[in-house]
């Protein structure tokens, strides 16, 4: 090196603004070579470096149509390379990304995945970890909701279990509509061929709407356990709202800690909440008084050879009974008021 260098000396890793930097001059002019900062001379191919990004050059905009220079494999040249930190030079340059020696390039291949994997998930923790306490909030408070969903599923599968395996064979034999078919006509014809009388069956059918509420009537669902797996998953991740707090914790995870916390946050998020939100909206509309109404003609209808009785009212004192009878089976469940609580709007980490 000499005393006044016509690069930019970096006694350290420079920060990710560097190559911002970087990347927005080469994106104006498409020439490593004109930046000043970066070092141009040669450089061994068993120099020791870091990769800061990625970048590549479009030789349809450089002035000779032409490759890029590499200081590291003078005097081939290249489209795709990588902003590299040399520590011992104390500068940076860009190389092409297959230059270096194979054991330099794979020990700085690794360090950079390992960065890039660690910034993507402290970015995104940043955003999401101060997200936990209202998470946690919303869960206890659509618990009341989630527990008398529970409660009428439990009786509607003690009292009348035979009436929902009914139901959900009628849903899935009929993409989820109350049809109800019947045969309008057996029709006799004369085969062309002289092969005898054969006969037609003319079917035809009543619909009567589709059956909302697939939820109420499966065999298993619980909505509680559902919610109580989220409230544990988060609580380990749970630390408040504090913004050194956050930090704090941010810098003290292993890299199994940032693997597992963003796996389960992605997964609450992504999955986990809108399948249970999903569902319990699902099986509210069970009970929505048109969904019932359906139901009933549906049950009643003189072709129907499940008969099915639905009753909807309300008893002294403000309380709803919905009474359901058929397959032999019968149940009357009293929805409570905690199956009107609205959910509230489920927060996301903002996006970049």
């Amino acid at each position: 090196m000499v005393d006044d260098p016509s690069y930019r000396i970096f006694k350290s890793k420079p920060l990710p603004g560097f190559a911002e930097h970087v990347r927005a001059q080469l994106k104006a002019h498409q020439q490593p070579e004109l930046i000043t900062e970066l070092w141009h001379d040669r450089i061994e191919t068993t120099e020791e470096f870091d990769i800061l990004c990625e970048v590549s050059v479009d030789p349809s905009k450089r002035p000779e149509q032409d490759y890029a220079p590499c200081p590291m494999c003078q005097p081939n040249k290249f489209i795709y390379g990588r902003l590299c930190y040399f520590p011992r030079l104390q500068c940076c340059a860009i190389i092409g990304h297959c230059c270096a020696d194979q054991q330099q390039r794979a020990g700085a291949e690794r360090r950079f995945r390992e960065q890039r994997a660690r910034d993507f998930h402290e970015d995104y923790f940043l955003r999401a970890l101060p997200l936990i306490p209202r998470k946690l909030e919303i869960i206890a408070a659509v618990r009341p909701k989630a527990e008398e969903a529970l409660r009428l599923h439990k009786k509607f599968h003690k009292d009348a279990n035979r009436l929902m395996t009914l139901l959900r064979e009628v849903y899935k034999d009929n993409g989820g509509r109350l049809r109800v078919q019947f045969e309008v006509e057996l029709k006799a014809a004369v085969n062309d061929k002289s092969e005898g009388i054969r006969f037609e069956r003319l079917i035809d059918a009543n619909d009567w709407g589709v059956l909302d509420g697939y939820t109420a009537i499966r065999s298993k669902y619980d909505p509680v356990l559902e919610l109580e797996a989220m409230a544990a998953a988060l609580s380990k991740g749970n630390i408040g709202t504090d913004e050194e707090q956050i930090l704090e914790t941010i810098i003290g995870m292993s890299p199994e800690d940032r693997t597992w916390t963003y796996t389960v946050l992605k997964r609450i998020d992504d999955h986990q909440w809108p399948k249970f939100q999903g569902k319990l909206e699902d099986f509210c509309a069970f009970f929505e008084h048109d969904n019932l109404h359906r139901l009933a003609r549906w049950g009643q209808d003189p072709k129907n050879r499940n008969q099915v009785s639905v009753v909807d009212r309300m008893l002294k004192l403000g309380v709803r009974q919905v009474e359901l009878a058929g397959a032999g089976s019968r149940t009357a469940l009293s929805p409570n008021a905690a199956l009107e609580i609205e959910i509230p709007d489920w927060p996301e980490p903002p996006k970049r």
